[in-house]
């Protein structure tokens, strides 16, 4: 929960900061950044009172206590064939979903148990083809008990496929106490890499099957680095960029570029620099304006730019990338990293919308003062 309201924090504050500059330079900001939407596949927030109602859980070999702000409940003992114990649990049985899609299953609650002992938590599943809950189709982690914790549990079963009918939470087992829980997530997967070049792990530049223009290659060992010099023909200017045909990756698969560089300009005119990624596809197999992509960068120090993919044309197949890392300056450009991702990891999120909030106060900042 804390990441999640510092996120709306900072893109509150963030559209309050593009507001005012819009308005002082009376031209639209172009995006950077956006949120991290999409990466929650259902939520049960038991902080609201109606949700336990509302949402299909159920507890059992438990008493509920009522409560304002968080789902509680007391363990209580129950005899069964080997004795007397502790076993509560929550159980969904109205869950129908693609049970592929959900890579954690994400547990905010405070066990009120003998503090001195960690508590292990299980989630136990069925599916369609098999309606029964086991341990073999179970998944667990460990956590401290006596303090609301976030408890993340990744669901790593070589039965965790098909389509999900019922869940069940255990969040303690054989320990006598009461438990508070204020919230329940299935999440998707982050940050998950559809394509990578790490250029940090190769030995030259042509086993990664990208290729330089209008620049000259200084290093592939450790990072890609190379110088950019002004070209002359009908005019003079610098055109650099880094490109690759041997790429074929659904586009819909994709939602962020991730590129991991630095660029250090001689005798710059402002603080940024302005990056382009061009793009082509399977039907649309040449190079436009119009299939390319610009963001705002700092030269002169180490960016990780995650660029969103907000684009009309971006579908179908992608089979070829260029990245132009800036324009119009002679300079030098270091490149680490490329990745096309399905998502973008939340501290990543955090970081990147710190980072363009801090550039945007600079930029405020320097119109007043």
């Amino acid at each position: 929960m804390q990441n999640d309201d510092r996120i709306s924090m900072l893109e509150k504050r963030i559209t309050r900061i593009e507001s005012l500059l819009e308005k002082v330079l009376e031209t639209k900001l172009e995006p950077i950044s956006s949120d991290n939407s999409g990466n929650v596949i259902a939520s049960f927030d038991f902080s609201d009172a109606e949700c336990l109602n509302n949402s299909g859980w159920k507890i059992c070999n438990a008493e509920h206590i009522d409560s304002d702000d968080s789902l509680s409940f007391e363990t209580i003992q129950i005899e069964r064939t080997l004795g007397v114990f502790c076993d509560p649990m929550l159980i969904n049985e109205n869950l129908r979903m693609p049970i592929d899609d959900i890579k954690q299953v994400h547990v905010r609650l405070k066990s009120n148990v003998d503090a001195s002992q960690k508590c292990m938590l299980r989630v136990y599943f069925t599916t369609e083809k098999s309606e029964e809950f086991s341990q073999s189709k179970s998944v667990q982690t460990y956590y401290p008990a006596g303090r609301m914790v976030d408890v993340y549990v990744d669901t790593k079963n070589r039965y965790w496929n098909g389509n999900l009918s019922k869940l069940r939470i255990d969040p303690v087992e054989g320990l006598r106490g009461s438990i508070e829980m204020e919230l329940i997530e299935l999440i998707s997967s982050s940050g998950e890499v559809v394509y990578s070049v790490d250029f940090t792990k190769v030995a030259d530049l042509q086993s990664t099957e990208w290729n330089l223009k209008n620049t000259s290659l200084v290093s592939c060992k450790g990072r890609l680095l190379f110088n950019v010099d002004m070209i002359e023909k009908k005019r003079i200017y610098t055109d650099p960029f880094i490109v690759t045909d041997k790429i074929d990756v659904e586009a819909s698969s994709v939602k962020y570029i991730h590129i991991k560089l630095r660029t250090d300009i001689e005798n710059p005119e402002s603080d940024d620099v302005y990056m382009q990624v061009l793009f082509k596809t399977k039907s649309s197999n040449f190079w436009t304006q119009d299939k390319s992509m610009r963001f705002s960068y700092a030269h002169g120090k180490d960016i990780d730019a995650y660029i969103e993919v907000k684009q009309l044309f971006w579908k179908g197949r992608i089979i070829a990338l260029r990245i132009d890392p800036f324009e119009t300056y002679e300079g030098r450009t270091e490149i680490k990293l490329i990745e096309l991702l399905s998502d973008i990891p939340t501290e990543s999120n955090i970081n990147l919308l710190e980072a363009k909030t801090r550039h945007l106060e600079d930029r405020f900042n320097k119109i007043y003062n």
